[in-house]
């Protein structure tokens, strides 16, 4: 009988959206009762790595509200393609005419609305169906009355008997029912939260304008076209009253006051002189695009822990032994098992075609990710990059490929820290660090350079006005690598026990030098231990731990110091015994490790001139 279209995306629009729109979708469902009906949420343009706003929502649905609901979910990568250059991150004629495409063709009735409309029935005993059942054909408006914040948030979301009755009693008894009226076209004010038509007329009349790429007067160009196509705009007032759950205690982009950017109601309304847009015949509606389509069925709601059971063999306690205290790079050796939950967590949310660009050598964390992907439904590749993995048996859905590869096919990224695979060594609480050894500099070196070319490349994409892709990092909390990601990517300050961080490019990413990435804690170490055997080393010679200590101490002043002087007495004294010379050259070849060696060369140079001739004192 009916499709009932409503739009929206998961960002928290307005005041109380999550209540609202379950107070909506609820009242709405409970209204229809025909078999062919359907509600068609059109969820546009939520990030790829969290899920739709019913989704988000589904546990406050109604079952007959989840029954009803399609979620259409509108990609951001498609919806670049659709948005027709406009500036806003929702475009509502587009999605409407996404919906309108795909509606049931069964249906007669086609009545776009909002998720925070309220329709309550003058005659008991009916329903929104049995009133379209025997109406004559034609274009419908209702005025819309504005329901107060403090009265709609009263009541139950998931009582909607009671709710309607309510807003039904409220309308008279608290004086809330007012008509305003407007243009014969549109009859009211404000005429998008109830336009009823006909499916085969949208149709005939090439959907919503997808010029419209603004804000307001979306609504009015649909009554402008359907008024002179039918002649009239006909009222079902009699029968049932629209409320309107009013969300303006916050300012959204289109309810600031005095500043709201409108689409031109001179072109859009009052020049609008045929009810057809020949230049969109083919093209509304993305009829060749494929559009995801989401049922909040049992099924739905808990495939997650099915799938993860599936893949994941369980544990009879507690993993223990973590630490904050002396927990620096431990994270690079995070527990497989337990990091993926977290990882699937935001991998569950991806598009199914998608490809994932994988860098790292964690051979388990790719099989689980394919399994994953797998028992999803998931159609897309993981590309992983061959040469930081070198699989002894193919893993399904996996491709080993170059660098360039991913970046030119992928629509998302992990960046896998793991160390498992290299030498490791235990640190002061017995806990796995890295090894030092060449072979950890070299892979350390490598991711290192791995996150910076992400990044560089998607800054790229950004510079073209491209849609940057979702980063997911693996490992990286409480490592060196954090800090150049934190530097680098807009990402959500997690908690160190998930080991994922996950966001997008820094809109400052590269405004300032990017630190300096601390190889040399994987080939000289960090500890006054580590500083006495590299220094004892090189000089062939036993040192002390407290001689080395003060040749520490005397390089920090050396660097640090805010007066010539204090860092030539500094420097001075470093050169007069073997500690200090050891810490000297300790540095210089810190700098080469660490990719700076200019760093190490201006230090080298300063320590010849000094000691071929006396600084002025």
């Amino acid at each position: 009988m009916i499709t009932v279209i409503v739009y929206g995306r998961n960002d928290s629009y307005g005041y109380n959206l999550a209540k609202r729109a379950a107070v909506s979708l609820n009242c709405i469902a409970h209204i229809l009762d025909d078999p062919d009906d359907e509600i068609i949420f059109v969820d546009c343009n939520t990030p790829n790595d969290i899920p739709t706003f019913p989704e988000s929502i589904a546990d406050t649905l109604t079952p007959k509200a989840r029954q009803l609901l399609r979620v259409l979910r509108l990609r951001p990568e498609q919806y670049e393609r659709g948005k027709n250059g406009s500036k806003f991150k929702v475009l509502e004629p587009h999605c409407r005419n996404i919906a309108i495409r795909r509606s049931n063709p069964a249906n007669r009735w086609i009545l776009n609305t909002n998720t925070d409309m309220v329709f309550t029935l003058q005659t008991d005993g009916q329903s929104l169906s049995s009133i379209l059942r025997d109406l004559p054909d034609g274009f419908y408006e209702l005025p819309r009355f504005e329901m107060p914040e403090s009265l709609w948030e009263s009541t139950d979301r998931l009582d909607p008997v009671r709710t309607i009755a309510s807003f039904k009693q409220w309308g008279l008894r608290l004086h809330i029912s007012e008509i305003i009226n407007a243009s014969k076209e549109t009859l009211f004010d404000g005429p998008g939260d109830f336009q009823l038509c006909l499916r085969n007329q949208l149709f005939q009349m090439h959907g919503m304008n997808e010029q419209m790429v603004l804000g307001w007067h979306v609504d009015s160009n649909l009554c402008k076209r359907m008024w002179l196509l039918n002649g009239e705009t006909l009222t079902i007032l009699d029968r049932l009253h629209a409320f309107h759950c009013d969300h303006t205690r916050i300012q959204t982009v289109y309810h600031v006051a005095g500043k709201s950017t409108e689409n031109s109601f001179a072109d859009f309304f009052v020049k609008v002189a045929t009810p057809y847009i020949p230049e969109q015949a083919v093209s509304w509606g993305m009829p060749d695009e494929v559009i995801e389509e989401i049922r909040l069925d049992e099924r739905q709601s808990s495939r997650v822990s099915v799938i993860l059971e599936q893949i994941l063999p369980g544990m009879d306690s507690p993993i223990a032994g973590k630490t904050t205290v002396d927990g620096f790079d431990t994270g690079l050796y995070y527990d497989d098992y337990h990091a993926f939950t977290y990882l699937a967590d935001i991998v569950v949310n991806f598009s199914k075609n998608v490809q994932i660009g994988y860098f790292g050598s964690n051979v388990r964390m790719l099989s689980m990710l394919s399994e994953l992907r797998r028992l999803l439904g998931h159609t897309g590749w993981i590309l992983y990059n061959a040469d930081l993995l070198a699989l002894v048996s193919s893993i399904p859905n996996c491709s080993p490929v170059s660098t360039e590869d991913i970046h030119a096919n992928a629509g998302a990224y992990i960046i896998d820290l793991s160390m498992k695979h290299l030498p490791v060594r235990p640190n002061g609480s017995g806990l796995p660090i890295p090894d030092k050894s060449p072979q950890v500099v070299q892979f350390a070196r490598k991711m290192s350079d791995v996150i910076i070319e992400v990044a560089s490349y998607e800054k790229n994409v950004a510079d073209r006005g491209g849609l940057l892709r979702p980063a997911v990092f693996i490992g990286c909390h409480y490592t060196s690598f954090d800090t150049t990601i934190t530097t680098l990517f807009s990402c959500a300050m997690t908690p160190a026990s998930t080991h994922i961080r996950s966001g997008v490019l820094s809109p400052g990413a590269f405004n300032m030098p990017l630190p300096v990435m601390p190889l040399h804690l994987y080939a000289i170490g960090s500890r006054l231990q580590d500083k006495v055997s590299w220094i004892s080393g090189r000089l062939n010679k036993s040192i002390s731990e407290d001689q080395t200590q003060l040749a520490d101490k005397l390089f920090t002043m050396f660097v640090e110091a805010n007066e010539k002087q204090t860092a030539l007495d500094a420097i001075e004294t470093l050169l007069s015994f073997d500690a200090g010379r050891g810490m000297l050259e300790m540095q210089i070849e810190i700098s080469k490790i660490n990719g700076v060696p200019e760093q190490g060369e201006a230090l080298r140079n300063f320590i010849n001139e000094y000691e071929k001739r006396p600084y002025e004192r």
